[in-house]
């Protein structure tokens, strides 16, 4: 199948978010993009948060709808690497884990993996290289930073602040920013200032 244009898929993403909004439960999706060309890895589409897009098809087609188990509602998600990376919230409030995030092919809507959040999230995850990054509320003056694999959604390291994170977080050049209340911050996935787990 031919591959698509970074139009096609940011109308395709679009497509795909209505059609995970408040779904309820899991079906097998129905189509197939074939090779996905394009990212939109993070809230605002870069580090600069340009938000720019080229331009977006008049009359874009549903090629696959997935519906997910237990939720109540979908976030934003991420795209990068074939892959999309989507925040939700379970249906229930006295599920264990009530928030989670799912990573699903961008071509297909299959689902890769799916992992518990401890808490909820307040924006769309960033990806960059092989981390997924989301930043949550602990608390209302307390935050956490939250990098998982790319691969297989295993939680590779988290950080608690003592602050309210107001944004989802931005990565750029291997350094992941935070917005809180009232300064931001880089934390390096790799390095200093993160607790591995």
């Amino acid at each position: 199948m031919p591959s698509r244009t970074r139009r096609q898929v940011l109308a395709t993403i679009g497509t795909a978010s209505a059609a995970l909004a408040g779904c309820l439960t899991q079906s097998q999706p129905s189509g197939d993009l074939g090779d996905v060309e394009g990212t939109w890895p993070m809230a605002g589409q870069n580090a600069s948060h340009t938000r720019q897009v080229n331009a977006i098809p008049t009359n874009p087609d549903s090629v696959w709808k997935i519906e997910l188990d237990t939720a109540r509602s979908t976030g934003t998600p991420a795209l990068a690497g074939g892959r999309l990376y989507v925040p939700v919230d379970a249906i229930t409030e006295t599920a264990r884990h009530r928030y989670r995030i799912h990573a699903l092919s961008a071509a297909t809507g299959n689902e890769r993996w799916q992992v518990p959040l401890r808490s909820e999230p307040n924006g769309p995850p960033a990806v960059s290289g092989d981390h997924v990054v989301v930043t949550a509320k602990r608390a209302l003056e307390q935050g956490r930073i939250v990098g998982f694999e790319t691969q297989y959604g295993a939680e590779d390291w988290l950080v608690d602040v003592d602050a309210r994170l107001t944004a989802p977080p931005t990565i750029a050049n291997g350094v992941v920013y935070r917005r809180s209340r009232p300064s931001t911050s880089g934390l390096d996935p790799e390095g200093e200032g993160r607790k591995p787990r």
